[in-house]
C-alpha cells in the first residue's frame, strides 16, 4: 500500500505485526498480519481500533501509524526517523525490547500472592506442535461407559468429533485463536478468523455468558469465524450459541460429562 504520508521504520524484514485492543484492562482483538492496515478501503484495524486504547506490538514492520489512536508501541529497535515521527505523538510510551521474540526460560517460575503465602508454580507452555496439527485431520476415539447410577458417559480422545472435518482455513483459524484464548482470562471464549480474532468473551463467571459476550462483540463478523474455549463446555448452549452466530468450527479441550450432547 503506496502513501505519501511518513512512515514508521523499525529495523529488520520480517514484517510481522500483532494488535492487542484493550478497553477497560480488558482484551478486545488480536491480530497477526504483515502490515497494520491491509488496504485503505477495507481499513480493518482503524474501524476495530476507532475511539478505544490500544497497545501495537511491532515485531518487524515498516507502516504508517500516524493516522490510528496508539498509545503503546514495542519493538526490538527503532531508526532515527521513526523515533522523530513517534515523538510527535501526545501521550504515547515507546518500549524498545531487543529479545521481544524470546521464549521463557526453562526454569522460571509463576509466583502468586495470596493471603498468608506464594503461590510458586511452573509456567504452562504447552500449546499444539506442528507434529501434533493431524489431529484435525483425524477421527477421535471414542469410549462409552456405564456410570455407578446408570447413566451413560461419553468419552472423546483428542482428534475431531463431528462427521465434517475442518478445513485448512478453519484449522488455521483455530490455532491462532487457540493462542490467544490461553493467555486470556477464564471462563474465556475467542472466536476469530483469517489471523485475527472477531470477539473476546473473558473474564466471565460461567461459559455460557463468555460465549455470548465474545459473539456480541464480533457482531457480523461472528459468521464464518471459528471458536476456542480454555475450558470444557458444562452444557451445549454455547454450542447451540455458535450455530446461531454462523460459527463454522470449534476447538475445546473436551472432559464434560455433557461432551456428547454438545457434540450431537
Amino acid at each position: 500500500m503506496k502513501s505519501n504520508k511518513k512512515s514508521l521504520n523499525v529495523k529488520n524484514k520480517k514484517c510481522r505485526v500483532c494488535f492487542d485492543q484493550i478497553e477497560k484492562k480488558k482484551t478486545r482483538n488480536v491480530r497477526v498480519d504483515k502490515s497494520i492496515c491491509q488496504n485503505e478501503e477495507e481499513n480493518t484495524f482503524q474501524d476495530q481500533i476507532e475511539g478505544r486504547n490500544s497497545v501495537l506490538e511491532l515485531l518487524e514492520t515498516e507502516k504508517d501509524i500516524n493516522k490510528i489512536f496508539i498509545e503503546i508501541v514495542m519493538a526490538p529497535s527503532y531508526t532515527d526517523e521513526a523515533l522523530e515521527i513517534l515523538k510527535q505523538k501526545k501521550n504515547i510510551r515507546l518500549l524498545q525490547i531487543e529479545n521481544i521474540s524470546a521464549k521463557r526460560a526453562a526454569d522460571a517460575f509463576d509466583m502468586k500472592k495470596v493471603y498468608g503465602g506464594l503461590l510458586v508454580q511452573q509456567y504452562d507452555e504447552s500449546l499444539i506442535r506442528e507434529e501434533d496439527e493431524n489431529l484435525f485431520k483425524m477421527n477421535a476415539k471414542v469410549e462409552t461407559s456405564i456410570l455407578s447410577n446408570g447413566k451413560e458417559k461419553t468419552v472423546y480422545g483428542l482428534g475431531v468429533v463431528t462427521e465434517r472435518k475442518p478445513t485448512k482455513e478453519e484449522t488455521e483459524a483455530m490455532l491462532f485463536a487457540w493462542k490467544v484464548v490461553k493467555h486470556t482470562k477464564s471462563n474465556a471464549i475467542v472466536i476469530g478468523k483469517d489471523g485475527r480474532t472477531t470477539g473476546i468473551g473473558m473474564g466471565q463467571t460461567n461459559r455460557i455468558w463468555a460465549a455470548q459476550q465474545a459473539i456480541a462483540h464480533a457482531g457480523k463478523e461472528a459468521k464464518g469465524s471459528v471458536m476456542a474455549s480454555d475450558a470444557f463446555f458444562p452444557f451445549p448452549d454455547c454450542v447451540e450459541e455458535c450455530v446461531k452466530a454462523g460459527i463454522t468450527a470449534i476447538i475445546q479441550p473436551g472432559g464434560s460429562i455433557q461432551d456428547k450432547a454438545s457434540v450431537e
